[in-house]
């Protein structure tokens, strides 16, 4: 029905979309998309395409209805590894905490590692040790990128899609003579494109570039915060594959 109002609130619009993200479903939308508010619509943008991945159900068997904890693992040929941890609460009329202790998740420096974590849609950077733990409200979720630190800057997370890199971040390298990190994103047009990087403490963006096709296409990069817990954003007017570096 057209102009109808959204059948779910924006947390369990979220919940939802970040559950068939991460898992691995198909995206089955049933809502008449011309009339959804420009957030809702927003949200539905954040989990296409799918990734072709199947997320893992953590507590499965612990779990007396739902499993709350899902994990989801890049591929083994992806330029970095990326792990994206979903807590959900689906309860509709309560509030609950998720814990999550590391031991459970399969992460690839052991449970005993000091993690950083980007909060999707908190829009926040996390240090993580020992465990994830969240206070949900009725039918929200967190979707939570976590990788071990590193002692040079990484990307922890993008903007376009829920899985925060995994089909988007085409390639990562960084240059320690050059201090420099590289890499290829998959952009989509008039979409800005934030990336989120983690660094050692004390460490700043001094200079982004793109590569001369993308400046010949107009494409911007530019930084919004150099600090160590930096966001660079790329500006495209057509769906491409951009090359950009970022110095420290």
């Amino acid at each position: 029905m057209r102009g109808r109002p959204p059948r779910y609130s924006a947390s369990q619009a979220r919940a939802w979309a970040s559950w068939i993200a991460i898992s691995g479903q198909l995206n089955l939308v049933s809502e008449w998309l011309p009339g959804l508010p420009a957030d809702r619509l927003d949200i539905i943008k954040r989990s296409m395409p799918n990734t072709g991945l199947c997320g893992r159900p953590i507590d499965l068997f612990t779990e007396p209805e739902h499993p709350r904890i899902w994990q989801l693992t890049s591929r083994p040929n992806s330029p970095a590894r990326r792990d994206l941890v979903g807590l959900f609460n689906w309860d509709p009329k309560s509030s609950t905490t998720v814990d999550c202790p590391l031991t459970k998740l399969i992460l690839p420096a052991g449970p005993n590692a000091d993690y950083v974590a980007f909060d999707y849609w908190n829009n926040q950077f996390l240090t993580v040790r020992g465990s994830l733990r969240a206070d949900l409200p009725a039918s929200s979720c967190r979707v939570i990128a976590i990788r071990p630190a590193a002692d040079h800057p990484i990307v922890i997370s993008t903007s376009r899609h829920i899985t925060q890199g995994v089909i988007d971040l085409v390639e990562e390298s960084w240059d320690a003579n050059r201090k420099q990190l590289a890499g290829t994103s998959r952009v989509v047009a008039n979409d800005p494109y934030q990336i989120r990087i983690v660094s050692p403490a004390g460490t700043k963006v001094t200079g982004v570039e793109l590569s001369d096709p993308d400046r010949t296409a107009a494409v911007t990069i530019t930084v919004d915060d150099p600090t160590d817990h930096a966001r660079v954003t790329v500006h495209s007017k057509t769906n491409r594959e951009v090359h950009w570096t970022i110095t420290f």
